[in-house]
């Protein structure tokens, strides 16, 4: 993806422990990992073809965040908390000095975790044993620096949010986008990702890099402590924090179409193309032009994205 939009530069790690390691096989109950990957990769393209051709997550972490101005960084955690956990427990290395918590505190300002039982859970067994990445989520609350602000969004299902559908007319064949929306297989509407997908992942990463009202939500619960045991079930209570949580700021009715609008008009976009049709009006939503220069702005802040590995 980072090929098809011109940004080769952009660093890539992977978590290469066992957790998730076997994308074709399907486990009870399951469809399986690999329901796109291998089409995209044969299809679209691209210089990186599997995760032993990029560090690991770890190293990728330390060396985007030395480069990095101090208090620059927003984390958008949009997987399992696997390498940002491995992050903090690493020591000095040939990037810096610091130790992870410490270079953690150093240059993220905000880490915002896409929530739920499925990350913080490890998948619920729906890719394999889980037994070095349980406990990850617990771990890395207790880790993570109190200078560091952690957001927790759980939007994208209540109410349904469906996104990307536009893609499949908005981009080329050779979009690697638009291909891993077609090949995705499971909406609980009965529907395939041709005709988008829910979106807790672009929803959290909004958050991130634009904030909480460019998806029409408030922070609310301001100030909360946060903790997770070890299956990932978290507790929030107290105060004394810059933690938070999040909201709609309008009505569920109004958010759905209003937030599925302003994401659709980043996934739309195509490189060298400046402006294309929501799939859904919003007359109060900025323009594609702008939502980029927003984008554009925040790059440097926001390189790192703790992703789904690359098998």
């Amino acid at each position: 993806m980072n090929h098809f939009y011109g940004h080769d530069d952009i660093i890539l790690g992977a978590w290469k422990g066992h957790f998730g390691s076997n994308c074709d096989k399907h486990y009870d109950g399951t469809f399986g990992q690999n329901q796109y990957l291998a089409t995209v990769i044969r299809k679209t393209g691209g210089p990186i073809k599997d995760s032993s051709m990029v560090m690991t997550g770890t190293d990728a972490y330390r060396k985007a965040l030395v480069a990095a101005p101090d208090g620059s960084v927003n984390v958008a955690s949009i997987g399992m908390p696997t390498n940002l956990r491995d992050l903090l427990n690493t020591t000095a290395d040939q990037y810096s000095t610091l130790s992870g918590v410490d270079l953690v505190a150093r240059k993220v300002a905000k880490v915002v975790f896409m929530d739920g039982g499925y990350n913080f859970g490890c998948a619920a067994g729906n890719v394999g044993p889980a037994y070095d990445c349980e406990g990850g989520a617990m771990e890395t609350l207790q880790r993570m620096p109190s200078t560091v602000r952690m957001v927790f969004s759980n939007k994208g299902s209540s109410p349904p949010i469906y996104t990307g559908k536009g893609m499949q007319k908005s981009h080329p064949a050779s979009s690697p986008c638009r291909e891993a929306y077609k090949h995705w297989c499971c909406n609980p509407n009965g529907e395939d990702g041709t005709h988008g997908r829910l979106s807790w992942d672009p929803i959290t990463v909004m958050i991130a890099a634009l904030d909480v009202g460019s998806v029409y939500e408030k922070e609310i619960d301001y100030g909360t402590q946060v903790t997770a045991n070890e299956a990932g079930r978290e507790s929030f209570f107290g105060n004394g924090t810059k933690n938070a949580r999040t909201d709609f700021n309008i009505s569920a009715s109004d958010a759905a179409p209003k937030v599925s609008a302003v994401i659709n008009r980043y996934l739309n976009m195509v490189p060298n193309v400046t402006s294309v049709a929501s799939d859904a009006p919003d007359d109060n939503a900025a323009s594609p032009a702008s939502l980029a220069d927003g984008f554009d702005a925040l790059e440097v802040g926001l390189r790192i994205q703790e992703a789904k590995s690359i098998r």
